[in-house]
């Protein structure tokens, strides 16, 4: 008789575990599910919470249904579809986990990741289910960085910081920051980096090259691919092997290689990168020998009188004619534009040579 009412006490603690668990966790969403102060992520922890909860309500429905039936008799004491003590311990086993296991999320939201090395398949599985629908909102805005470069954090949760005030001229330096603080553990500094950069570089094509195409590469079939599987609706932040796992990284890589590209083909055919630093050799480092060798005896005579007589517009003159006079003026036109010549602020008894 002892065992017996043991054993009735155990089941009856176990049951009211789960009406305290779920407790919890109807007194932490009501009051949550309006602040937002917690922005989207918590929103969709909330959101994760209240479908866990609607099972959990479907359950008791069912189970309601089952006693009622049992007192008005439609179902045998002891009969298959009866609801007894035991029956009612084994179906709410499962549920009971998963309450326990989101109560201890709320009590610790913050590491939730860190739940992802639990022990229990069941309790990983239902961390990596919460994880995934909590991280949603950062992927849409990873999503929208790294293919538009827009950064659409209205509650400042993503780890890419932007300054408004910064002007385009120091966009690459000063504009886009990483702020380690807001880095998810399961996305490495390194990893972060990159990010960064695929949306500082699309920035940077957009308003210092100001080049409106679009971003294409030899890989934009594989990456349109990444894409629209990334928009459908089973879409979650990583591939089932783990967070900051493969299909991360080749996403982050792909576009990462598109991007720089592209930005390495405006700096070699827009702005002809390579022949800006050739003709730095040729003429700034004396590598044009025809061309260094006439202008200096075209300017010999007038370098040699003091720097107060030397005047810009007949320098100007005399490097005109030594383009004109050597294989210089074969250069590409927008090189041979680009050729001046300055004076450096004259003192009292400079010659031309101090000046030039």
């Amino acid at each position: 008789m002892r065992l017996w009412w043991a054993a009735c006490q155990s089941r009856n603690m176990y049951i009211a575990t789960s009406g305290v668990s779920s407790r919890w966790l109807i007194i932490f969403f009501p009051s949550s599910l309006g602040d937002k102060a917690m922005g989207l992520v918590g929103q969709s922890f909330c959101a994760a919470l209240q479908q866990e909860l609607t099972e959990y309500y479907r359950l008791l429905a069912v189970l309601e249904g089952q006693q009622q039936l049992g007192d008005a008799g439609f179902v045998g004491e002891g009969a298959s579809g009866s609801l007894t003590l035991r029956r009612l311990m084994v179906w709410t086993f499962d549920p009971l986990t998963r309450l326990q296991t989101l109560a201890a999320l709320v009590d610790a939201c913050k590491a939730l990741y860190s739940n992802m090395q639990h022990g229990d398949p069941f309790v990983k599985s239902l961390v990596r289910h919460i994880l995934n629908l909590v991280s949603r909102p950062i992927r849409l805005i990873l999503d929208r960085w790294i293919y538009e470069g827009e950064l659409d954090d209205l509650y400042n949760e993503f780890f890419v910081a932007v300054d408004y005030d910064t002007k385009d001229d120091r966009l690459w330096y000063e504009k886009y920051s990483i702020r380690k603080p807001m880095l998810p553990s399961f996305i490495s500094f390194e990893l972060g980096t990159k990010i960064l950069n695929i949306g500082k570089t699309i920035n940077f094509i957009r308003r210092v090259c100001e080049d409106r195409s679009p971003i294409r590469g030899g890989e934009e079939k594989a990456l349109d691919s990444i894409r629209s599987q990334e928009g459908s609706a089973t879409a979650q932040l990583t591939a089932e092997e783990g967070f900051g796992g493969v299909a991360l990284q080749e996403t982050i890589d792909t576009a990462y290689r598109i991007t720089s590209k592209r930005l390495l083909e405006i700096f070699f055919t827009k702005y002809k990168f390579v022949d800006h630093l050739r003709a730095l050799r040729l003429y700034l480092l004396l590598g044009q020998g025809d061309f260094i060798r006439h202008l200096m005896d075209l300017l010999e005579s007038d370098l040699a009188k003091a720097a107060s007589t030397l005047y810009m517009h007949n320098l100007t003159g005399v490097l005109e004619t030594a383009i004109r006079a050597t294989n210089a003026q074969y250069a590409d036109p927008e090189i041979i534009e680009r050729l001046d010549c300055r004076l450096l602020e004259v003192s009292p008894g400079d010659t031309g040579w101090e000046a030039w």
